[in-house]
């Protein structure tokens, strides 16, 4: 930036030059969860937060910054930075007066099509000298798609000779796709040009100014600072408060003591599940309600979206096949759901119960094989004959089978099912892992340990609470979403 009327900057890459307009990358930056950075040109940035369930908790180098290699894009386009939490940049010892602030995104981390990855959306707010100018904006939805660039033209008054913009994320948009840690605030470049005619100045006047702006930046980037750790440790002491005050208002609220004597403290032996998110535990109230309940982790915050998320979910929805949510707990540092308890072998049953005619070793085979071959509307009850929509019942149907996915990381997260569910979103054209059932590893594990057990033509008890045990491995996960396919398709 030759002088203070001007501001370009090329954020998450080098410099680049652009019909003679050099843009300043900021690429050199050290990356962190807290990094402040300053450029000789009189700006910066000061970005906070550090991504979750990425598993880079090193933060290796380049951990926030997005790039992609394509002819179809501008080189300017190409690179992007990414903040989990808030990024700010600064201008420093601008001239007063008006201005038009360009901001230049490209959405370059989600995939086009209708794969899985093409289910990624992202969300952020964006603030410009303290002013909110776009709540929950959407790089793909104002650009109408992937890797397509587009520029967002503000007006803007300089009164103190700094320019502040902030992008800030909420919670809002998909973390897992196309991997944990796709979320947050993106941004391409920057551009700053005055609606006025930049007047001449002394050397000397050059000189006092940014004098002052270096001695300003230092108490302003100080001042940031602080404000960020006051803030993060409010933040952090009033998250309970805030679960209290999200999702309580309509489900009853147990404490820690009621729930320590039901479970004889989380005794080991009355575990009877363990997922992602922690572990169910079965227990016997003092009115003799017998109840599963399901201590999360206090520590994750990705925990703590999922409790709300749960919450939020269950407790609106009544139906005889859906398990009921009783309350919760949020005292101390506990976060725990309690559910009605539900006797082993309703799930089993209906989803790995061998078929009459022995053609399929369950229900979910059975349901997938129709799936492959273009009949998946048979599973449709027959005494509604045609009374119920196709459309809908098939895309049900494929979002509950996505559900049930052998891999983990390849089920759709609540938000994602509910926006399927819905119709905001395509359901992927491939549903299925594997394109032949009979190589299944859940429906030969099945028909294996079936051959040496039992010559019958149902399991016992025993095998089938085994075999759930065996397909958990570990993660209540599966077990929950296969509930979850049961009931819709129920």
């Amino acid at each position: 930036m030759a002088d203070s009327h001007f501001l370009y900057i090329n954020c998450g890459g080098d410099n680049v030059k652009v019909n003679g307009t050099t843009y300043i990358g900021d690429a050199p930056a050290n990356d962190g969860v807290a990094t402040l950075y300053t450029h000789k040109d009189r700006w910066g940035f000061s970005s906070t937060g550090d991504f979750l369930e990425d598993n880079n908790e090193l933060n290796t180098p380049n951990r926030f910054i997005a790039s992609v290699t394509s002819s179809n894009i501008p080189e300017l386009d190409s690179t992007a930075r990414l903040s989990p939490l808030s990024l700010t940049y600064y201008g420093y010892c601008l001239r007063n007066g008006n201005y038009s602030v360009s901001l230049h995104f490209t959405e370059i981390q989600f995939t086009s099509g209708e794969s899985f990855g093409a289910l990624g959306w992202r969300a952020f707010d964006i603030y410009i000298q303290d002013k909110l100018v776009e709540r929950n904006f959407d790089i793909e939805a104002e650009a109408h798609g992937f890797f397509l660039p587009i520029t967002k033209i503000y007006n803007v008054t300089v009164a103190n000779n700094t320019l502040e913009i902030r992008f800030c994320w909420a919670g809002k948009g998909t973390q897992g796709i196309p991997f944990y840690g796709v979320y947050g605030s993106l941004i391409s470049a920057i551009s700053v040009n005055p609606n006025f005619k930049p007047p001449s100045g002394t050397q000397t006047t050059k000189i006092l100014v940014t004098a002052v702006g270096i001695v300003g930046s230092l108490l302003i980037f100080s001042a940031v600072g602080i404000l960020w750790w006051k803030c993060h440790y409010k933040r952090k002491n009033s998250r309970k408060r805030d679960l209290r005050a999200a999702e309580l208002q309509t489900i009853s609220s147990y404490s820690l003591k009621q729930l320590k004597a039901a479970t004889d403290n989380f005794d080991h032996a009355n575990k009877i599940g363990e997922g992602g998110f922690g572990c169910v535990y079965k227990g016997l109230l003092s009115d003799g309600t017998v109840i599963a309940v399901k201590q999360l982790s206090s520590k994750s915050t990705q925990g703590n979206r999922e409790f709300l998320n749960e919450m939020g979910m269950i407790s609106c929805l009544q139906h005889p096949n859906l398990v009921k949510l009783f309350g919760c707990c949020t005292e101390g540092n506990q976060l725990l759901l309690v559910y009605e308890y539900l006797e082993n072998n309703c799930l089993s049953r209906a989803l790995f119960e061998l078929a009459k005619d022995d053609e399929f070793v369950c229900l979910l085979e059975r349901a997938c094989h129709l799936l492959q071959n273009g009949s998946v509307l048979d599973l449709v009850d027959k005494t509604l004959k045609s009374k119920f929509d196709k459309e809908e019942a098939e895309r049900m149907i494929k979002v509950a089978l996505l559900c049930t996915a052998v891999t983990p990381s390849h089920r759709p997260t609540m938000t994602e099912v509910v926006r399927m569910l819905e119709g905001e979103v395509p359901v992927p054209k491939q549903v299925l892992e594997s394109g032949n059932t009979s190589q299944d590893i859940r429906f030969k594990a099945i028909r294996d340990e079936h051959k040496q057990t039992s010559s019958q033509v149902t399991f016992s008890d025993s095998t089938d609470n085994c075999l759930l045990a065996r397909y958990n491995t570990g993660n209540n996960t599966l077990t929950e979403r296969q509930q979850g396919t049961r009931k819709s398709m129920a």
